[in-house]
């Protein structure tokens, strides 16, 4: 009798033990699991930093647009599992991640000022972050300036979820700009801090006047200033191109913010075109560009005559071209 009953017990007190495993296999199936999920655009225009990004990160998601970036991660995280962490890395500028873009200025393709655009696809993911998720957007200076903590909170508030990025440069090899900060936004919270990026407060310093520059034009001669973006369609007879400077004043503030100091050869950037600039002089028009995100002003096809273009013009330039792109959409 006392055999069968010390049999009966160590029969259940296994069983126990052998339920245990199985108990914890069901929570983890019930509970899902949480997963860092990295992204990184893919893009053709790039100049190295995509390429060194995935490189480093062999297991990343590659996106050509948000709608495959959100397909993509709903798809790695199957039924039940949680973001823990989401981190999209792209190029990017003050409140602006492109995802898919690269550093072409094709639309739908970024997060920024475009919430029609984005409102829609980023709600999908919404209720998919785990409790204390994060959204962090690595790309050069997205979290600095006013655009840069603007859109950080309203991700934050959108998506529920603590938001970071960068004030200053990212680089492939996982590395910042000496300076940069991470600016961090939580829901429902107050804005984070106006940060300049460092390349921001160095290029004020270089803008500290030196002297008298030599413009290579004669700008009081200067009476037009017209900006193209490379997306449309540049009128063929030039008594058609609309000029967006006219006044002294602005053309003046335009030939203000080019450094004209000192040419930079260009030759090895390999720098795209972003917009066509036209200058006319009474009834002379010559053609310049501004490239590589903006950041230079050059003569047509002249790449050794390069000049660097001030953060405020830089912008300017900026704000002046997603206006026209979004006037053209609609």
């Amino acid at each position: 009798m006392y055999q069968r009953k010390f049999l009966k017990l160590c029969k259940s007190f296994v069983g126990r033990i052998c339920l245990l495993p199985c108990i914890g296999l069901i929570l983890i199936i019930l509970t899902g699991c949480e997963k860092d999920i990295v992204v990184v655009e893919d893009s053709a225009n790039d100049n190295g930093y995509l390429t060194g990004k995935a490189n480093g990160n062999p297991n990343a998601i590659r996106a050509t647009s948000k709608q495959d970036m959100v397909d993509k991660v709903l798809n790695k995280l199957g039924k039940g599992n949680c973001i823990k962490t989401l981190t999209l890395i792209g190029h990017g500028s003050p409140g602006n991640i492109s995802v898919g873009d690269g550093q072409g200025w094709e639309t739908c393709k970024h997060i920024n000022n475009n919430r029609d655009e984005w409102e829609d696809l980023l709600s999908k993911l919404k209720e998919r972050f785990c409790k204390g998720g994060r959204l962090i957007l690595f790309g050069c200076h997205v979290g600095a300036c006013e655009k840069g903590r603007d859109k950080l909170q309203e991700l934050a508030d959108f998506l529920g979820v603590t938001t970071e990025a960068p004030t200053g440069e990212v680089y492939g090899d996982c590395t910042e700009e000496a300076g940069s900060e991470h600016q961090i936004a939580t829901p429902g919270g107050a804005k984070p801090p106006h940060k300049p990026s460092p390349s921001d407060v160095k290029k004020k310093e270089r803008e500290k006047p030196g002297g008298k520059q030599a413009i290579p034009f004669d700008i009081d001669m200067l009476t037009g200033i017209a900006v193209y973006p490379v997306q449309l369609p540049v009128p063929t007879e030039t008594d058609r191109i609309e000029y967006d400077y006219t006044s002294k004043e602005d053309i003046r503030r335009f030939v203000s913010g080019i450094d004209f100091s000192h040419a930079i050869n260009g030759t090895g950037l390999g720098a795209d075109y972003d917009a066509y600039v036209f200058l006319k002089f009474d009834k002379e028009i010559k053609e310049y560009r501004i490239c590589s995100d903006f950041d230079y002003f050059l003569a047509k096809v002249d790449w050794k005559n390069m000049y660097e273009i001030s953060w405020d013009l830089e912008q300017e330039l900026k704000t002046l071209v997603e206006q026209k792109l979004k006037k053209q959409k609609d």
